[in-house]
């Protein structure tokens, strides 16, 4: 559904049907389940040339206890919390890289339209963050790594990081920045909440690096049947990154000192490249003693080379950029 297919992955599949049109609701459920089950025979039966793919159904509304085929106005209820039977936050975590793949357009659109509107619903953020940090750690002890080995997937720094920190990015944030909602992949989002300063500058587009670089190792270990497992130094780089995302992708809060500041910088630095190539640049009133908050986080390190070190306290960054033109 994220469009991040691994070689090995399986495919998780929630089988939704509509049966409005139906005459007799019973019979159309009974026909769509025979019919899903030899489907998921057909993709799933072993042949001389391999496996198709290996399905997991578990992610349909109440997991495994639950019916294998779904009807769309149970969909909707179930994922907008109608009712006494509704979906766990670790279930609107999965729907974020949720999207249509085969059926009637209407259809599509319909489950479509119910995925945003479920992920973009407000949330108190204090309890989503404990809720996915439980989850979370209720994955990685389902996988132990041993000693001195990191997992690329499963270990602290490794893809299901990032792949949380996106989850929680999007649950927490979509309502007030739509964009968060298009199933564009985790390196895209990363990206797009940077922009939306819902990271501090550098962290999302490090993290996207990294986990581009995860998922290579992990395709090319796999390709050379291999274990994707590597010595705990050898990825540390890659895996810092991703700490330091789950990190501040938990506690850095859009409005605060710490926000502004980092929007401040962008601006600025987006402004002085493109000064250099039409020698007019607009910038607000920012004071540069304010920008320089954010050296805590080494994220305007590079805007004091810009200007050659010759900011000066108590000058106004249209100043600064005068004196370099």
């Amino acid at each position: 559904g994220g469009k991040e297919l691994g070689y090995g992955s399986d495919l998780d599949v929630v089988f939704v049907f509509d049966d409005s049109g139906e005459a007799d609701p019973d019979r159309a459920f009974e026909a769509y389940s025979a019919f899903v089950r030899r489907l998921i025979t057909w993709l799933t039966v072993r042949t001389a040339a391999g496996e198709l793919f290996d399905i997991d159904t578990a992610l349909r509304p109440n997991g495994n206890s639950g019916l294998l085929v779904t009807s769309i106005t149970s969909f909707e209820q179930y994922q907008r919390g109608r009712g006494s039977n509704t979906a766990w936050t670790w279930e609107h975590q999965a729907l974020t890289r949720a999207r249509c793949c085969a059926g009637p357009p209407a259809l599509a659109a319909r489950i479509e339209a119910v995925r945003k509107e479920v992920l973009a619903a407000p949330r108190d953020a204090a309890a989503l963050k404990r809720e996915v940090l439980a989850m979370r750690d209720k994955v990685r002890a389902a996988r132990p790594v041993k000693a001195g080995l990191f997992d690329v997937k499963h270990s602290a720094g490794g893809m299901m990081d990032a792949e949380f920190a996106v989850q929680y990015l999007v649950l927490a944030h979509s309502s007030a920045h739509p964009g968060l909602l298009d199933n564009v992949g985790n390196i895209a989002l990363l990206q797009r909440a940077e922009n939306a300063v819902l990271l501090p500058r550098g962290v999302g587009v490090a993290a996207a690096d990294a986990y581009r670089e995860l998922r290579r190792a992990q395709h090319r270990a796999r390709l050379d049947e291999q274990p994707t497992q590597f010595a705990s130094g050898e990825l540390a780089r890659k895996r810092d990154a991703v700490l330091a995302l789950k990190q501040v992708s938990l506690n850095f809060a859009p409005g605060t000192a710490e926000a502004q500041a980092s929007k401040q910088a962008a601006d600025f630095a987006r402004a002085m490249q493109g000064a250099r190539g039409c020698g007019v640049a607009r910038f607000g009133t920012v004071q540069v003693d304010e920008l320089m908050t954010l050296e805590r986080y080494s994220h305007v390190m590079h805007l004091t080379s810009e200007v050659s070190g010759q900011i000066v306290e108590g000058k106004t960054p249209i100043d600064v950029l005068r004196a370099t033109l």
